[in-house]
């Protein structure tokens, strides 16, 4: 017997009531390499779909290597999208031909015919070592002092031992409301988890202990609060209760990655991104490549309120491993893109991050087409005033009055050329900065109109964020770096500063403009677990300043000022102290600008630490 050629045919019956019908968007991408086994079929239409116009008795699905399929459909919420879900999964490595057809029931006209290829093979997908990968740190640590899980969601007589140090160094008139953020151990250092919502003072109106990392905690538009679950592998929702609601993952069987979930207003859609890594013979691509690298691709997904995939868009498509402005494309793994934001624009379109092609993308949400390249190889754009440029960049966002936003965290900061060839005109130091631009999407320029460096000295090389709230003020969240978050004004004024312990940090930090538990009466005092003196604030100061400090156990405690020669202009403190956190306030009228020094000495603890006076 002749052996029948075994192919994928889809037929799709849409009736003569929609003559001018035509898809504007196929997912799979037609041609396209690389998609999941368990992949759905969806194709939007330029007019809704009228109910009752789809006959699934004229649909058949046949694998190439997978056989006879049977499926179901169902049409979005959008009205636009006809999705179809195969009862069973593609096989590896196998061509899917996809026809859409109408006519009558034994008559059929091709109107539409296309093609896409599945993986390869399938490979193991870590969300967290996505992270772990862009911090240069074999892992990201953390540490849970019992099994337990702390659900306090009010706070209580006193924070628990392992709640880890807020340190505010500057609070000059900050904004209102309360400052979103979680903490995670890098370098090793002991960390339990926690969500939490802090006031400007640094105490928490609501925390709760996790057993995992958590990333990117925030308030969504509709009042509800989100965060990814490592250990779940997903994005988390969370009402205003702080009772949990909700969870948010990609579809088409890709994994969900922990860099930005956002919801879209009033249709309860939701925004995702994947990193999805293939195997790939880099020989193809560049002389002594890996013949069989773990190449990482970038996927953005779109989900409906039934959680039906309606819009995809895959670096795959779209880029081209190359793009990658600074990775080493010998090497075995490779992550080409690396995505980290995704922004809806005003349009209706879609505006995206990749740190690795040093990159801001936007997306046309119909048709899944490039609209403009921002950055990288492929730049578009003329820079105007910004000679440095960005790079490595996280947190797109499109502010209210048009411009764009980012978190530049400048990890090639001198090296503009890929080659190797350094910018005169840059300043051959590592530092991060928020950064505005005007762009004009039709001259394609991008004026940088406003910035802010946190005097040079701080390097965010990973993660970060910048807010701009509704009073001109920025949020800028310095990820992998102290201080842990910064609020400046429109004058580049400092009016708030918020610090976490050395070796945590926080993904993202946010400030909004209310919590939905009260603030109660002052937390009661903790006990240290270990001496320690903090960094005075503010610093520089005039005329006055902040010294704080812990004693985890009864001792004497001298605390004493020194100028610049090492004569002790003043002794603060010197007595038996009981355990607690103290601070002391010095006002340094009287005394002459300059540096000094300030010295804690118990009888088993010294420590000093610089401060600047300024008048």
């Amino acid at each position: 017997m002749k052996a029948v050629p075994l192919v994928f045919f889809l037929f799709l019956f849409v009736q003569s009531a929609l003559p001018n019908s035509n898809p504007v968007l196929l997912i799979p991408k037609p041609d396209s390499k690389y998609n999941k086994t368990s992949t759905s079929v969806s194709i939007r239409f330029s007019q809704k779909i009228a109910s009752g116009y789809l006959n699934e008795k004229s649909v058949s699905i046949i694998g190439s290597k997978s056989g006879e399929h049977t499926f179901s459909s169902r049409i979005s919420d959008d009205g636009y999208t006809a999705i179809f879900y195969p009862d069973s999964k593609f096989f590896n490595d196998e061509t899917v031909f996809v026809k859409v057809s109408s006519g009558t029931k034994n008559k059929f006209t091709e109107e539409l015919s296309f093609k896409f290829q599945t993986e390869k093979q399938t490979l193991p997908s870590e969300p967290l070592d996505v992270l772990n990968k862009e911090m240069g740190i074999q892992s990201i640590m953390y540490s849970i002092s019992n099994n337990t899980v702390n659900n306090s969601s009010r706070r209580t007589a006193s924070l628990p031992l392992d709640f880890p140090q807020i340190t505010v160094s500057n609070s000059d008139a900050p904004s209102p409301g309360y400052i979103y953020l979680s903490n995670f151990s890098i370098f090793g250092t002991a960390n339990t988890p926690y969500l939490m919502i802090l006031e400007n003072s640094g105490k928490p109106v609501f925390y709760r202990e996790m057993p995992s990392n958590c990333l990117d905690f925030k308030k969504q538009p509709d009042g509800n609060m989100t965060y990814y679950d490592s250990r779940a592998a997903k994005f988390i929702e969370m009402n205003s209760n702080y009772e949990i609601i909700d969870s948010f993952y990609c579809g088409n069987g890709y994994s969900t990655d922990l860099h930005e979930l956002r919801l879209v207003d009033n249709s309860n859609h939701i925004l995702l991104m994947s990193y999805d890594p293939q195997l790939v013979d880099m020989r193809n691509f560049i002389a002594g490549g890996d013949s069989a690298a773990i190449v990482t691709g970038l996927v953005i997904q779109e989900l409906d309120r039934a959680r039906n995939v309606i819009f995809q868009w895959r670096s795959w498509d779209n880029f081209e491993i190359t793009d990658a402005v600074y990775e080493n494309l010998y090497a075995h793994q490779i992550d080409y893109v690396h995505g980290n934001a995704i922004e809806l624009d005003n349009d209706g379109n879609i505006i995206i991050s990749s740190r690795h092609q040093e990159e801001l993308t936007k997306i046309n949400r119909s048709n899944g087409e490039i609209m403009w390249r921002f950055g990288g190889r492929h730049n578009q754009f003329t820079f105007l005033n910004d000679s440095i440029k960005f790079s490595y960049q996280h947190a797109v966002r499109r502010l209210a009055n048009g411009n764009i936003s980012i978190f530049d965290n400048g990890n090639y900061r001198f090296t503009r050329d890929p080659t190797g060839e350094p910018n005169a005109d840059s300043d051959p130091t590592f530092f991060s900065r928020a950064a505005e631009y005007q762009l004009d999407e039709t001259r394609h320029t991008a004026k940088l109109v406003w910035q802010y460096i946190n005097n040079r000295s701080t390097y965010g090389y990973a993660m970060g964020y910048t807010q701009r709230l509704a009073n001109g003020n920025t949020i800028i969240g310095w990820g992998a770096a102290n201080p842990t978050v910064t609020e400046v004004n429109a004058n580049r004024e400092k009016v708030f500063e918020l610090t976490l312990p050395d070796g945590i940090c926080s993904y993202r930090a946010y400030r909004f403009g209310d919590a939905s538990v009260s603030v109660q009466e002052p937390l009661q005092s903790v006990t240290p677990s270990k001496f320690s003196l903090y960094q005075n604030y503010p610093n520089p100061f005039n005329p006055s300043t902040t010294i704080k400090f812990d004693i985890p156990a009864l001792t004497d405690v001298k605390l004493s000022i020194y100028n610049l020669i090492g004569q002790k202009v003043k002794e603060v403190d010197y007595e038996v102290k009981s355990p607690g956190s103290y601070e002391y306030k010095w006002n340094a009228s009287e005394f002459s600008s300059g540096i000094y020094f300030y010295e804690l000495k118990t009888n088993t603890f010294t420590q000093t630490k610089q401060m600047m006076l300024i008048k």
